[in-house]
């Protein structure tokens, strides 16, 4: 053993010895690298060099008698032993020590330290094994182990038996090959597939499919580019069909489906089981709104080079997912059935299968020229369309229940799984089965099966529609106001719900079915709830719902607030903050507004209702609920969804005696074994709630320093500094590949070490919620010895309210998402005409100012237009619908307010702390990217030569008319009288140079996106027209502010020849000054 500057402080030597240890075992000499030393002659060596070294015999045997007589002997026993006295024997056996082993106690030590690691606890033994192989291998080699070696060693060692338990798990059950087998009833399939049933792997197999070449196509191209493809589209389009046909034609080793994504522990679960190979692998994953952990499972796959991962997603799911470019590299491929592909399908179709319809135009009237491609697939197959299809079905169902020709849980099945599939849910079978009179329940789900009105989930867990659109068909015709109301079919199905689609069913209810909704409220109130995920389902579905009530309460003040102040309107009103961030303390943003300004802001903050009413529905509902018990140990995720239900009950301070449901004894045994994140989330929600308690408080403050412990082990922080209520973790900084996993939750390209720095001051916030402040400091990342300007590691003192987590102001961005929902279009189609109105506005005011100038350079007067230009309504209206321009229609977004083309994270922190806003992309609009940058940089120069420009025209229209310098002077002088000044001169021209320079790539990117839904012819002429305005009036815009006093008969040329001749001048003298310098460096 070494001290760290490698001096030795202690020899070790072992021996497993079943004879009693004798001197001559020990001083025969060693093998292999010691061949020829024995213990002794070592030893003695390592005093001679090092005179302080201890010496110890650690012997699992008995010592000899010979042995036992002489270690610990005094010098004058020592001689009298002829074998032993001699110097260098004599020096060893004075400072030899002897320790007696026990081969099960020390065993039952090793065991104690190594279950401290997560990751070891299930299988220490193996880890002990591992480790020892490693120490072994290393003697041989004499190799040197410090203690932080042997900590990350075993914990890599720990992240192998994770992945090699995960590997056997996963496999065959999670992790699905698609084997090439024979089909046995290819007909039963066909018939199946015709009627809409959601498409298998086995219908592949009987090539029942349309292949649909150009998807196919664009996905292969899409794995030429990157590893991970993701197909989206509507419900009904075709996904699962053409994923499946992809890995059929062009993946010939076998490929494997990947099942159950729900957690982001399954993910973690799942991707552990891919890790290892060196071979390829293609796997495929048709996601729903249930796989939680999908983000987490592409990240980690998109670091493994041998996986390739094909994934079908329905499109309001997609768009709910929080991956974007800066996390992985993905190409996305939209399904849109159209009127091509519908073609395509129809002439597929035709030569395989026949077609009752004479033509395709036929077809396509019948299906009413829109629709999914399901519905058009059973148009071309059957007489009818499906709509009238399942009214037939339906109908004739119920005519049996009617003569007691079938169980009317028939009738009751379908309506129970249409209603929950429509509002995206599943029928939890277990609680289906404990309903009375359910006894011939499994005979009713086999018919229904057979019939194609239900099926089984993979894990027969859970009943499900065949298909959201037929579900969606299926409830429009059960549905009656009075017979048979919403009201009573949401009643009917909420109690059989699996508990994890609790919420999405409820957002839908309070969505789109409101008259559902006070029937609902009731029913919640006194419902039960088994799990701790079904109650935060139905807290944050309250939460939606107080925010959608109150935004409809404050309509007519919100669309008064935004005709004055546009898409600023929430920063006027108070509609920033619902949940404490800024601690009750204003923007700011009123007081930048001139005085009349703020009285009318003052006015309608005063007008706007009180925001406590968010929360009365919540508040309501938590008085009354009761909770379940406390989460088994393992349930990771019901300890995940407790602590943001605890949260909430504190928030709001609705004394829910959660301290009485919990054994704070058990509780701290159950705090090693949950994920650190979880345990955050945790901590802060019982810090929330319960931190004026005395019981709490002795607990915390007992399991603060485990807690501070288990942060620095697992974020690699060596130390953490507390000083006036603010904690700083001092953290080592991973290399450049880690950098952007440990950050992911912040994480974009340009500010990796930002993103980290959070990750780490968010953690720290949660897992000791005592202090007012937080920051943090990286360490190894600055590799260069100077000093840098700026480190993005440094966070000092960020206050405590800033540092919410995601899932708490949520609330904040949920509010002013759906505020805006009323502002925007509806369509794609709205949207494109609003803009392409808005660029025919822009290019007829610059026309205008075009022929004003024209006008004054030609004139020995003053143009009156041409002064009072920016005062006109023409004038104003463009400037202000370039400010307000439309926002993505509505058919572009989730419906609940989740996503938008670009979410800002408030923060009010200062300095260094200043969270800089991030952009959120939701991944569905992360396409739309490029032109929604260049559309807002042309039209914020276009508006700020709007804004600029009148000061210029109003000014130079007069100077420039004033026929002597008196009279310049006259006018320069009224100017000052009035307060006129013409601020940053030149700043208009170069804000109509950056119009000129974004303009092509706005154009192309507009066309690119959305020229199917605008008149090619009109658009061309559009985009000529902007190119030939800008570029004609920037030269004369530029001497009309140089020089508006020269006349001119023909100003569009003169202006331009005048330019070309600056611009050759200064070329000129830019090259003789380059030149001079370089011939002065010669010499």
């Amino acid at each position: 053993m070494h001290d760290s500057l490698g001096k030795p402080l202690e020899i070790v030597q072992v021996k497993d010895h079943k004879a009693p240890l004798t001197f001559s075992v020990l001083n025969k000499a060693g093998k292999g690298k010691n061949s020829g030393k024995s213990f002794f002659e070592r030893a003695a060596n390592y005093i001679t060099r090092y005179p302080d070294v201890q010496v110890v015999l650690a012997s699992y045997g008995e010592l000899g008698p010979e042995l036992q007589n002489c270690i610990g002997a005094d010098a004058t026993t020592l001689k009298k032993n002829k074998k032993i006295n001699t110097p260098e024997l004599l020096k060893v056996f004075q400072r030899l020590k002897h320790h007696s082993l026990n081969e099960q106690e020390e065993l039952k030590s090793i065991q104690e330290h190594l279950t401290q690691f997560p990751l070891i606890t299930g299988d220490w033994q193996a880890a002990f094994d591992l480790l020892m192989q490693e120490l072994y291998r290393g003697a041989e080699q004499e190799k040197g182990y410090t203690r932080q070696d042997l900590l990350e060693r075993l914990q890599q060692i720990g992240q192998y038996l994770a992945a090699r338990e995960g590997h056997h798990r996963e496999w065959g059950t999670s992790i699905i090959p698609l084997l090439d087998q024979e089909v046995e009833d290819r007909e039963q399939l066909r018939k199946a597939f015709h009627e809409g049933v959601s498409v298998g792997w086995q219908h592949i197999l009987s090539d029942l499919d349309v292949k649909r070449q150009q998807h196919l196509n664009a996905i292969q191209e899409g794995f030429r580019k990157t590893k991970i493809v993701i197909v989206h589209g509507a419900s009904g389009q075709g996904k699962s069909a053409l994923a499946y046909r992809y890995l059929h034609d062009y993946c010939p080793a076998v490929s494997y489906e990947i099942r159950d994504l729900s957690t982001e522990k399954r993910a973690l679960e799942v991707a552990a089981a891919l890790a290892g190979y060196s071979i390829p692998f293609t796997f495929y994953v048709d996601a729903s709104h249930n796989d939680k952990g999908l983000a987490e499972f592409l990240q980690r796959i998109h670091e493994m080079p041998h996986i390739s991962c094909l994934v079908t997603i329905r499109e309001e799911d997609w768009r709910l997912t929080d991956i974007t470019s800066a996390d992985i590299t993905f190409a996305d491929i939209e399904l849109v059935f159209n009127r091509q592909e519908a073609r395509e399908l129809y002439t597929a179709w035709e030569s395989a299968e026949g077609c009752r319809f004479p033509d395709f135009e036929q077809a396509w009237a019948k299906f009413l020229e829109e629709g999914p491609l399901l519905e058009f697939v059973y148009l071309l197959t059957h007489t009818e369309n499906l709509h009238n299809r399942l009214q037939k079905q339906y109908d004739q169902i119920a005519d049996e229940v009617d003569c007691q020709q079938r169980s009317e849980n028939d009738l009751k099945l379908i309506r129970q799984v249409a209603v929950a599939g429509a509002c995206g849910a599943r029928i939890d079978l277990a609680k289906l089965a404990q309903l009375p009179g359910n006894t011939t329940l499994q005979r009713s789900i086999g018919r229904l099966e057979k019939e194609y009105l239900l099926r089984r989930s993979n894990d027969a867990r859970h009943l499900t529609g065949l298909h959201p659109v037929r579900s969606e068909i299926l409830t429009s015709i059960i549905a009656d106001p009075i017979l048979c109301s919403w009201e009573i079919l949401a009643l009917e199905c909420l109690p059989l719900l699996e508990d994890a689609d609790v919420e999405i069913f409820l957002l839908h209810i309070f969505r789109f079915y409101s008259e559902a909704t006070n029937a609902v409220l009731s029913y919640l109130n006194t419902a039960k709830y088994e799990t701790w995920g079904a109650v935060n389902g139905v807290l944050r579905a309250l939460l939606w719902l107080g925010i959608y009530e109150y935004i409809h309460n404050n309509a007519k003040l919100i669309k008064q607030v935004y005709d004055k102040a546009g898409h600023g309107w929430f920063t006027v009103l108070d509609f920033v903050d619902f949940v404490g961030v800024l601690e009750g303390k204003p923007l700011g943003i009123i007081d930048m507004l001139p005085e009349e300004g703020q009285k009318e802001a003052k006015q309608w903050q005063k007008e706007q209702l009180p925001k406590s009413q968010v929360f009365a529905r919540l508040d309501n509902w938590l008085q009354q609920v009761a909770l379940p018990l406390l989460p088994a140990y393992d349930q990771e995720k019901d300890w995940n969804e407790f602590g943001q239900v605890t949260y909430w009950t504190g928030f709001r301070e609705v004394n829910k005696r959660i301290d009485e449901l919990i054994d704070w004894n058990a509780l701290r045994n159950t705090l090693e074994k949950l994920p650190i994140d979880t345990l955050a989330v945790l901590i802060y929600g019982l810090w929330q709630a319960l931190s004026t308690t005395d019981d709490f408080i002795e607990w915390y403050e007992d399991i603060r320093p485990t807690l501070l412990d288990r942060y620095r082990r697992e974020t690699n922080t060596p130390y953490i500094e507390e000083q006036d209520g603010v904690i700083r973790a001092h953290f080592i900084v991973p290399t450049d590949d880690k950098i952007q996993k440990l950050g992911k939750s912040d994480s974009t390209e340009k500010e990796p070490f930002h993103a980290l720095a959070m990750r780490h001051v968010d953690l720290l916030a949660q897992l000791v919620p005592d202090c007012t402040g937080y920051g943090c400091q990286g360490y190894g990342h600055q590799v260069f010895d100077f000093e840098y300007p700026y480190d993005e590691t440094t966070k000092t003192n960020i206050p405590a309210s800033q540092l919410k987590p995601r899932w708490v102001v949520h609330v904040n961005n949920t509010a002013r998402i759906l505020g805006s929902h009323m502002f925007r279009p509806v369509i794609w189609q709205d949207y494109s005409s609003q803009m392409f109105a808005i660029r025919k506005e822009v290019v007829s005011s610059l026309d205008e100012l075009h022929r004003n100038l024209v006008k004054h350079f030609r004139s020995k007067t003053i143009v009156q237009e041409l002064s009072k230009l920016s005062d006109t309504e023409e004038w104003k209206k463009t400037s202000l619908q370039v400010l307000n321009r439309p926002s993505f229609p509505l058919e572009a977004l989730d419906q609940f307010g989740y996503t938008e083309e670009r979410l800002e994270d408030i923060s009010t922190a200062k300095e260094h702390e200043n969270r800089k806003t991030e952009t959120i992309i939701s991944a569905y609009l992360q396409q739309y990217q490029p032109y929604l940058q260049a559309a807002r940089e042309y039209f914020n120069s276009i508006r700020n030569f709007l804004d600029l420009s009148g000061s210029v025209m109003l000014a130079n229209a007069f100077l420039g008319k004033a026929d002597t310098p008196r009279r310049r002077v006259e006018i320069k002088q009224q100017l000052e009288e009035l307060n006129f000044k013409i601020s940053r001169p030149l700043l208009s021209a170069l804000n109509l140079t950056e119009a000129i320079k974004d303009l092509p790539q706005f154009q192309s990117t507009f066309r690119k996106h959305f020229f199917t839904l605008i008149n090619n012819e009109e658009l061309s002429r559009l985009e000529q027209r902007e190119l030939k305005t800008l570029h004609s009036l920037w030269p004369l815009w530029f001497c009309f502010e140089t020089t508006p006093s020269r006349r001119m008969a023909v100003p569009g040329k003169t202006a331009s020849d005048q330019l070309e001749r600056r611009k050759k001048a200064l070329q000129s003298k830019l090259f003789k000054a380059l030149e001079k310098a370089s011939t002065e460096r010669l010499h």
